[in-house]
């Protein structure tokens, strides 16, 4: 198939102390009437980027502009981040829905982590996703370069 597809992504932030509000519009193009005509990512992780209910693993046919406000920052040791989600598509006048994520987590003695997670995935009626509800809890040790 011969197409092209466009891609652009704009972030604001601003620091405050130890928190950090940002606001963001991520475009994925797409073309509602010719399937397969949409932008792809396959080595991507795209987990990090429109909402990890992982509802847009692949880009719609449609595309999709999700545009996202958050805030993130410290409190004492753990490091938070809260965003929203309002997911359209690029062509066409499709709502796909709107998702909140939000995370928690610190480092403890010196090489472990814990993380905890949520996303809430809240599909308009008629956009074929479906209502989808994450949760996460993950722990890590890193022993990268302790060793010489």
């Amino acid at each position: 198939m011969d197409y092209s597809a466009d891609y652009y992504r704009v972030d604001f932030s601003a620091s405050f102390g130890s928190f950090t509000p940002y606001l963001g519009y991520e475009s994925l193009g797409g073309d509602d009437m010719r399937s397969g005509a949409s932008f792809r990512t396959p080595l991507a992780t795209l987990h990090a980027f429109n909402g990890w209910a992982d509802q847009f693993l692949a880009t719609p046919d449609a595309g999709l502009n999700d545009l996202f406000l958050g805030v993130k920052g410290k409190v004492s040791t753990w490091s938070w981040n809260i965003v929203y989600h309002d997911f359209q598509a690029e062509s066409g006048s499709q709502n796909f829905g709107k998702e909140l994520d939000a995370s928690i987590g610190r480092k403890f003695a010196e090489h472990y982590g814990v993380l905890f997670k949520a996303a809430w995935f809240d599909a308009s009626s008629s956009s074929g996703y479906s209502d989808t509800t994450k949760l996460w809890v993950q722990l890590t040790a890193n022993f990268w370069g302790i060793m010489t």
